[in-house]
């Protein structure tokens, strides 16, 4: 049985801080452990490629 794996995801976000818009996007790798017949995070790393005002694009 199976009881670890690997994964990605690539996110893009908006936000606003003080009445301020970003943008801002990155990725996660992470990896999954079952335990008790139940998936769970072992380890998730996130990388940020960008955060910028949204007025500067």
């Amino acid at each position: 049985m199976i009881n670890f794996v690997t994964g990605n995801s690539v996110v893009e976000i908006c936000l606003v801080e003080e009445c301020k818009a970003f943008t801002a996007s990155g990725h996660y790798d992470g990896v999954y452990r079952r335990v008790d017949g139940e998936w769970t995070f072992a380890r998730c790393d996130f990388y940020l490629y960008h955060r910028v005002l949204l007025a500067e694009g």
